[in-house]
């Protein structure tokens, strides 16, 4: 799993060394993940930056930026449908 971290550390090496820098950049991953850590567990986020890049950009400004740290998280989801009987 590439972190978005290490992407950015392998830019600035393509930037430190301009022999290696010639053969051009490696091309950014489709899909980055992050790591989100709960009292209940870990949720890895998949982000699909070929799909939806701007929302995916923000959300990992908002992750460098550490407006996440601290958050609370709310689950959605609806009641089963017991209309029907057994």
């Amino acid at each position: 799993m590439i972190r978005r971290r290490d992407l950015l550390a392998l830019a600035a090496a393509g930037a430190a060394f301009p022999a290696l820098a010639q053969t051009g950049p490696a091309p950014a991953p489709a899909i980055v993940k992050v790591n989100l850590e709960t009292g209940q567990g870990l949720i890895v986020i998949a982000l699909y930056v070929d799909k939806a890049p701007i929302t995916t950009a923000n959300f990992l400004r908002y992750v460098d930026q550490k407006r996440y740290d601290g958050a609370t998280f709310f689950r959605a989801a609806r009641a089963p449908d017991r209309s029907t009987t057994a």
